[in-house]
């Protein structure tokens, strides 16, 4: 391995700081542009709300943390995967729209799977208060 080589895998603090300008450069954008994304933080904002006001246990939270962290990054893949696929093909295209489609399906079942593991936590918790 040449010397060059082992300059691009060596630990480099500014590009690790770069890096993470970069990805919350990236999520500033989302949340600014993406409809979507915009729903689904909306959602995080309301399921955090609702779980502080029902005291939900340390484990519920981190069950609830996943699922914010699985739609919400599998949003933010689908909105970019989308963009890239508009800059590549502008014209309408069955291949992109197979491809658009099939991001989308996967943000669907973990948004469904996602109400579902809410509706176990929460809906016993609005059922004592009612």
């Amino acid at each position: 391995m040449s010397k060059k080589s082992d300059k691009t895998f060596a630990f480099s603090p500014l590009r690790l700081i770069k890096s993470f300008f970069h990805a919350f450069s990236g999520v500033a954008h989302l949340i600014k542009n993406e409809k979507n994304i915009q729903v689904h933080t909306t959602a995080i904002l309301v399921v955090c709300s609702a779980g502080l006001f029902f005291k939900i246990e340390t484990w519920e939270w981190c069950v609830v943390l996943l699922c914010f962290g699985l739609v919400w990054g599998l949003e933010a893949l689908n909105a970019s995967l989308e963009k890239l696929c508009d800059h590549i093909s502008p014209e309408k295209s069955e291949a992109i729209k197979q491809v658009k489609d099939g991001a989308a399906a996967g943000v669907l079942v973990a948004a469904i799977i996602t109400i579902v593991i809410a509706a176990f936590i929460f809906l016993p918790k609005v059922l004592t208060v009612f």
